[in-house]
């Protein structure tokens, strides 16, 4: 085995894709926007596992 002595592709400049508008503008900004996201992304799986439930209810 080898040691990586690269750094990774997905871990290169993370923040170069973004545009300069979705680039957070501090901590809190990034606080909130991540909360947003993992708040969209819990409602999301809430409403598949509420959806497939009622599906199994019907059989």
């Amino acid at each position: 085995m080898v040691p990586e002595t690269e750094t990774p592709d997905d871990q290169k400049d993370a923040f170069d894709n973004l545009s300069d508008e979705e680039k957070p503008a501090n901590i809190i900004d990034a606080a909130a926007s991540g909360a947003s996201s993992g708040l969209q992304l819990a409602l999301n799986v809430g409403a598949m596992l509420l959806a497939f439930c009622r599906i199994n209810c019907l059989n």
